[in-house]
């Protein structure tokens, strides 16, 4: 899809080397999948991350990112976060950890969007193929990895990599694609999101 849209072809790679959100365990209660088999999986790709996220990003775009920071913004967001749930896992009442997290993705979002608005309200010619784009990233690839896997695993495994096909940590995307180049690098990121909410919406009313 990066090299559809070279202006965003930064946003497009770390996009693609970023792990699948958090909130896919959470769904896939929901949505009555297999949960174990989202949560090991999570865990175990997360961890992976820590590793392949900077080298996918430094094997597409080794001229244009300083391996410092890259390296210091993975640590920070993907390692530190897992050392400290660790430490304050129990500690935290559920309630209040879901309201910490919303804020903290709110104001994410809230900073990306307001930076991007200029496209997203004003440069139909860039909104549109995005939205092309990611609407066949997210709801065609979620539809045939569904379909294959039911066929394959049954319904309870399908719902968990229909997810993971489909979703990402977004609000992680945002952040390391603004801060390793600029603002704009995340709006790939911004139409993502709103089409997994979209998808989720029509995979509770079973449309999917």
């Amino acid at each position: 899809m990066g090299y559809i849209m070279r202006d965003y072809f930064e946003g497009f790679i770390v996009m693609a080397s970023a792990p699948p959100a958090i909130a896919i365990v959470p769904l896939t209660s929901i949505l009555k999948g297999d949960k174990k088999h989202s949560l090991f999986s999570l865990i175990f790709l997360y961890i992976a991350s820590i590793i392949l996220m900077p080298l996918i990003i430094f094997v597409f775009l080794a001229e244009e990112v300083n391996p410092a920071i890259l390296i210091k913004n993975v640590l920070l967001l993907i390692l530190l976060p897992i050392i400290l749930s660790r430490i304050f896992y129990g500690k935290v009442k559920e309630e209040h950890s879901k309201i910490i997290t919303n804020i903290c993705f709110f104001m994410i979002v809230f900073s990306v969007i307001g930076k991007n608005r200029q496209f997203i309200f004003e440069d139909y010619f860039v909104l549109l193929p995005l939205s092309i784009l990611m609407f066949t990233r997210t709801f065609v690839t979620s539809v045939v990895i569904k379909t294959i896997s039911t066929k394959i695993w049954g319904k309870e495994r399908a719902v968990s990599h229909a997810l993971f096909s489909s979703f990402k940590n977004e609000g992680l995307i945002m952040i390391i694609a603004s801060s390793l180049f600029s603002y704009s690098t995340a709006l790939p990121a911004i139409i993502a999101l709103i089409f997994e909410m979209l998808l989720i919406c029509c995979m509770e009313a079973k449309m999917i």
